[in-house]
C-alpha cells in the first residue's frame, strides 16, 4: 500500500517520535502493541528508526543520550523553524534544541513551552511526517498536561495561530486548540492525580480493540497505568512502554450505520 507524500499545514501536529535505551525492545513492544513495522535508517542518523504500518510512515523511535525520562516528542510543522522558534522565545518558551539540519530531511528543533513541556518543531523537505492520522495504528490525537493551562493556552494559541475553546465535563480545565474549525491539540490543568509527574505532551494513538492493545503491552514488557475507560470520543488507556515512557490508546465509537 502506499499514499501520496503527506504534508501538514504550518501549526498541525505532523510527526512524533521516541528516544529509548533499548531501541530492539521498544521496537519488539510497539511492533506487537501497534502493528508496526521498523526499517533502520542510516549510520547518519544515529541508530533512529522509522515505523510504519502498510507501507505508511507512523512515527520514529531512536536510542536515548543520557538517562533523563522517555518522553513522546509531538512535532508541529513549520514552514520556517527559525522564526517559529524565534516567536516561542518571545512568547516565553525556552530552546532546548536550536535549530539544526537532519541530513536532507528536513530541519529541526526541540522547544519547551513556558510551563515547562518539550515539543519539537519541524521544517520539512525530504520527509514531511506521517502518511496518515486518526485511524488504527496511527497518532490520532495529543494534549499537553500542564500546572498552568491559562497559560499554556496562550501560548500554543499565538504560536500555532490556532484559536481555542474550553470543554466542560472533563474533571478539570480542558482546552482544544483549533485550526481551520478542526481540533488539533488538547491542553489539560494537571491536579493532584499527576502529583509529582513534570509537565508533558500525552500522545495518542488509535486503535481498533483496546482490550487487545493493552493485553499486548502488559505482555510484552509495557504496563497499563489506566485501564480501558469509555468517554464521549471513545475508550481510553494510558500505557506505559518498557522504558516507562507514556502514551495513550484510542478506540473510537463507532459510527453507527444508517440506511440508505
Amino acid at each position: 500500500m502506499s499514499e501520496k507524500v503527506r504534508r501538514e499545514a504550518d501549526g498541525y501536529p505532523c510527526w512524533v517520535d521516541l528516544s529509548v535505551p533499548n531501541v530492539d525492545a521498544a521496537v519488539i513492544f510497539y511492533g506487537n502493541v501497534l502493528g508496526w513495522r521498523f526499517s533502520e535508517t542510516g549510520p547518519e542518523y544515529g541508530g533512529y528508526q522509522m515505523a510504519s504500518l502498510d507501507g505508511v510512515q507512523a512515527a520514529g523511535i531512536g536510542p536515548q543520550e543520557g538517562k533523563n525520562p522517555s518522553y513522546w516528542v509531538l512535532y508541529f510543522a513549520t514552514g520556517d523553524v527559525e522564526a517559529t522558534v524565534a516567536k516561542a522565545r518571545d512568547l516565553g518558551g525556552s530552546i532546548f534544541v536550536e535549530p539544526f539540519d537532519v541530513a536532507t530531511q528536513g530541519r529541526m528543533a526541540i522547544v519547551a513551552d513556558p510551563t515547562g513541556a518539550m515539543f519539537g518543531l519541524w521544517q520539512g523537505r525530504e520527509h514531511h511526517g506521517f502518511g496518515a492520522s486518526e485511524r488504527p495504528g496511527f497518532f490520532t490525537w495529543a494534549e499537553v498536561n500542564t500546572r498552568d493551562a491559562d497559560k499554556a493556552r496562550d501560548f500554543y494559541s499565538e504560536l500555532l495561530d490556532a484559536t481555542h475553546a474550553e470543554t466542560q465535563g472533563t474533571g478539570t480545565t480542558y482546552f482544544s486548540l483549533m485550526k481551520d474549525g478542526k481540533a488539533i491539540g488538547g491542553i489539560l490543568q494537571m491536579n493532584e492525580q499527576w502529583e509529582g509527574i513534570p509537565p508533558h505532551w500525552m500522545v495518542y494513538f488509535e486503535v481498533a480493540d483496546i482490550s487487545a492493545a493493552a493485553a499486548a503491552a502488559k505482555e510484552h514488557g509495557g504496563s497499563v497505568a489506566v485501564e480501558p475507560f469509555d468517554t464521549p470520543f471513545g475508550r481510553i488507556a494510558v500505557v506505559g512502554d518498557p522504558a516507562m515512557a507514556p502514551f495513550s490508546l484510542l478506540q473510537r465509537l463507532a459510527v453507527p450505520e444508517t440506511n440508505s
